[in-house]
């Protein structure tokens, strides 16, 4: 990778490299992780409905405005902080704490949050929400509204703050800060963050005073996790939107896709096998076993039977063609090995090893007495007898090499191209979640189920895969041809 494309990927990314995370035996533990005492709160699942006052007022209202409210309120709780000796702990502008504070200071706060008719027709879909914490000190100061309480403004009010680094979310995350000091519950440790805290959104520089506002909310969230004051209204919450407003699909609004490279054609495939075969014979020396000479050749040819299959309408971008890139590496790294090595006892060992699984298959199957479509007992009886009677024959429960296809490509000197294709290629080949999201799951489009997965209709396309099978494919050529000079054919077009 060049050094620039190198810089492009660091500035788009903010998260820490694979260098930056710790190994624990098979576990590798990113940096934040190591922390003894982090306690996990999600912004989305169980803060964000504890605001949802404030969601509505900045998705409706100018933010000016909002920010100008939220500086009101700030100053009202000072002065109360003021004027009040022995002030009660926990307070706090949330949902859940707003029924506990003070009753003068409460009524203080709601009044200047309802003040305005468009500030109230804002705050309407609160009550849509009975089971909100504070549900009748809502209704009351809402009384009286001329607009009929729908789902959608509340929708629009989460979308724009379920991100937690987006700028409403962040104004939002600030609220609750600006308060939390005003009431004396929150000490900062310089006078210069408390003026950036008192000034935002106009004061310092908002490249560092926004992450500071997030961490600063996100110590809160964790204290109060801390402390037992967290509350069942965030489930209970997304619990009723489940209920009440319906799943929505994507509807795609997107130009059609840019048309892969192509890798190559099914001519050039076939043309490339038709001289495999004549450079096959015109090597062959020998109508004894030769390990060395039949596993070259049929690596060879076993790669380019997987990339007809390829080249076929729509299997490129299907679920299988991972499974094909998998294969496909697995065979180059191997045959990578045994040139790299190239011992007439290994070459011979990795052949009397497919046989043993033959073998192994034949035993199983018959010891089951079951039968098995894809394979008849005869063929797998042919193949297991076809260099030596099956008696004289062992079974490797094992690996061909006692080793691991990582290591034999860190010793052939190949671990880029295993790095390159093995991690993503074998997620879908054993079926993790994450092949499983990506291609049967998509995201819900209604924010009040937190953009969940929902199933698709059908498994959607993938990204072309039959450039990187090309490629794999030329490495097992080129290793075919160093062994048995010359092979000058590869299956890549290239301009």
């Amino acid at each position: 990778m060049s050094k620039k494309r190198k810089q492009q990927r660091k500035s788009r990314r903010s998260a820490s490299s694979l260098a930056d995370h710790q190994r624990q035996g098979k576990i590798l533990t990113p940096p934040l992780m190591r922390s003894p005492r982090l306690t996990l709160s999600a912004w989305s699942d169980n803060r964000l409905p504890e605001m949802l006052w404030a969601c509505l007022l900045l998705s409706t209202l100018p933010r000016c405005q909002v920010i100008g409210m939220m500086r009101r309120i700030a100053t009202t709780a000072l002065d109360w902080t003021r004027e009040t000796p022995e002030k009660p702990k926990n307070l706090g502008i949330t949902h859940s704490a707003l029924p506990n504070l003070p009753q003068e200071l409460r009524t203080n706060v709601m009044a200047i949050i309802c003040n305005e008719s468009a500030a109230r027709r804002a705050l309407a879909p609160l009550l849509l929400l009975p089971e909100l914490p504070g549900y009748s000190i809502w209704q009351e100061s809402l009384d009286g509204l001329d607009v009929e309480p729908s789902w959608p403004p509340l929708m629009r009010a989460v979308a724009r703050t379920l991100y937690h680094q987006s700028q409403e979310a962040t104004d939002v995350r600030w609220m609750k800060v600006f308060f939390s000091i005003s009431v004396d519950q929150l000490k900062l440790p310089s006078k210069e963050m408390l003026t950036e805290i008192v000034g935002y959104p106009d004061h310092g520089d908002l490249h560092r005073v926004r992450p500071m506002i997030r961490a600063s909310e996100g110590g809160l969230a964790g204290l109060e996790t801390f402390e037992g004051r967290s509350t069942n209204w965030p489930t209970t919450f997304w619990t009723k939107c489940l209920d009440d407003t319906p799943c929505m699909e994507r509807t795609s609004t997107q130009s059609a896709p840019a048309i892969p490279p192509i890798g190559t054609t099914a001519q050039q495939i076939a043309s490339v096998r038709n001289d495999l075969i004549e450079h096959f014979f015109a090597t062959l020396d020998t109508t004894a076993t030769d390990p060395r000479h039949d596993t070259s050749f049929g690596t060879a040819l076993y790669s380019l039977s997987i990339l007809e299959e390829l080249v076929r309408i729509g299997v490129a971008t299907s679920i299988m063609a991972r499974f094909a890139l998998r294969t496909l590496l697995e065979c180059t790294i191997t045959l990578i090995y045994l040139a790299h090595k190239d011992d007439l006892a290994l070459w011979a060992s990795h052949r009397v090893y497919g046989a043993g699984q033959a073998k192994l298959a034949l035993l199983k199957l018959e010891e089951n007495e079951g039968t098995a479509e894809y394979a008849t007992l005869e063929e797998l009886e042919e193949l297991a007898n076809d260099d030596a009677w099956e008696e004289f024959l062992e079974i490797n429960l094992g690996h061909w090499d006692r080793s691991t296809l990582l290591r034999m490509a860190e010793e052939a000197g190949v671990r880029s191209l295993y790095d390159r294709y093995y991690p993503w290629t074998s997620t879908y080949l054993h079926g993790h979640w994450s092949a499983i999201r990506d291609s049967n799951f998509q995201h819900c489009m209604n924010p009040l189920h937190r953009l969940h997965r929902i199933p698709r209709a059908s498994a959607r396309p993938l990204s072309d895969a039959l450039v990187d099978a090309c490629a794999i494919v030329d490495e097992t050529l080129s290793v075919l041809a160093n062994l048995y000079p010359p092979l000058v054919p590869r299956v890549s077009l290239r301009s």
